[in-house]
């Protein structure tokens, strides 16, 4: 159980610095890092075909077709392909926007109950 909340835990803070990150390259490879982490957490939960295909589709593919697209779509200011952060006031409005009905939901759910 603390694993699996150690491992909650890692995932959570990768997917911030995937939203923190000023370089495209490294917000890839911190989202690498989350799928990665997510694939830990189905091997704790006993989800070992989830696990397998998490890597082979989500850290394998996505990852890769998306360092394509950013390697071949940036602009070439110094270098270094970077993020513009627009606003920060919106993201943290929207994230929140986002983030409270699905806290609500959670929290107000019946474990007891099963979904069909």
């Amino acid at each position: 159980m603390i694993g699996f909340w150690i491992t909650a835990f890692l995932m959570l803070g990768c997917a911030v610095q995937v939203v923190r990150s000023t370089d495209l390259i490294r917000a890839v490879l911190w989202l690498a890092a989350t799928l990665l982490t997510t694939a830990v957490a189905y091997l704790q939960l006993q989800a070992d075909l989830l696990a397998g295909l998490q890597v082979l589709l989500y850290t394998g593919g996505i990852v890769t077709l998306m360092l394509f697209a950013v390697l071949l779509t940036w602009e070439k200011d110094d270098g270094v392909p970077t993020a513009r952060i627009v606003g920060k006031l919106r993201g943290a409005l929207c994230a929140l926007a986002f983030f409270a009905p699905v806290a609500y939901a959670i929290v107000g759910a019946d474990p007891t109950r099963a979904c069909l």
